[in-house]
């Protein structure tokens, strides 16, 4: 509904001159003071309002509507859904249904490997792990939400995606894990998104996703229409052809929200051509199950 019809209604329902209107919290209520700019009294404190209504009518009801853009209310939903992730009854999950989302060259544990585990020891007891190059201990947080979580590092999604296959075979389960000792710890495959409210997804200060690119694309040409200060600080480059899409990692996390904050969500990449540029947030687990209506942010 446009900003004018929305404050139309109001006028209509409460009088021209009304200086006070019945609004339910969250977004509703921030709505409301935006477009009459009046004081505005919530009934959820249970105070009557009816002395204060322009017209002296009965109130049973007041609808409220949201339009799915609160960035507070957004963050209270995707909450939501990571802890409904494995809801039963629901519809399962194929593919990664996020914007720009491909997978990542990360695989997740589901928790914190014991303190002064070495890479070497990991891959000497799971051997389709040997092409793991790394193992770190992001601080994978969205506001208050932090997880905790051991993350192996691959050359590229390809290396990350066979080493799961190969651990679901030599275990003779439809999940992947690995062995430490005693203790077993599920992994999962990380994927990158463009998509901030998907479930189960972190903001990466150091990576930045460049959507759009033209079919004759490369990463030479794509980093030659970087910023020179940008370019100077790629340390990788993870290509997705098909997609049309690259991941950046830089070592200057500052420079790069700088670069973001200036370039308004795009930048060319010669004749003319402009192709998208945003912060890559990892989704450490996608869930086992798609949306459905219910857990809509209009609903």
């Amino acid at each position: 509904m446009e900003r004018r019809q929305v404050q139309r209604s109001l006028q209509l329902l409460l009088g021209q001159h009304c200086r006070w209107v019945v609004a339910a919290p969250h977004v509703a209520l921030a709505l409301l003071i935006s477009l009459t700019k009046k004081i505005c009294c919530c009934n959820a404190t249970g105070r009557s309002l009816q002395s204060r209504l322009c017209q002296y009518v009965p109130v049973d009801v007041v609808y409220t509507w949201v339009n799915g853009s609160d960035p507070v209310f957004l963050d209270d939903l995707k909450h939501a859904k990571e802890r409904l992730t494995n809801s039963r009854g629901r519809v399962p999950l194929k593919g990664c249904p996020y914007a720009g989302c491909v997978p990542s060259h990360m695989v997740a544990l589901d928790r914190l490997l014991p303190q002064r585990t070495k890479l070497e020891h990991v891959r000497d007891q799971n051997a389709f792990l040997s092409a793991a190059q790394h193992l770190t201990e992001p601080r994978l947080a969205c506001g208050s939400h932090v997880e905790n979580r051991t993350v192996l590092w691959f050359s590229n999604a390809d290396k990350a995606k066979q080493a799961l296959s190969a651990a679901v075979g030599s275990s003779m389960s439809t999940s992947a894990s690995l062995s430490l000792g005693l203790s077993r710890y599920n992994l999962s495959l990380c994927h990158w998104t463009t998509d901030w409210t998907a479930p189960n997804s972190f903001p990466m200060d150091e990576y930045f996703v460049v959507s759009d690119l033209p079919p004759t694309a490369t990463r030479e040409k794509l980093l030659s229409a970087l910023p020179v200060e940008i370019k100077e600080s790629i340390m990788k480059v993870w290509y997705y052809e098909e997609r049309h899409l690259a991941v950046l990692h830089t070592s200057n996390s500052s420079l790069l929200a700088e670069f973001l904050s200036s370039s308004g969500g795009f930048f060319e990449v010669g004749s003319g051509v402009q192709v998208g540029v945003s912060k890559a947030n990892l989704i450490s687990q996608l869930p086992m199950y798609a949306d459905d209506e219910t857990h809509k942010p209009g609903r």
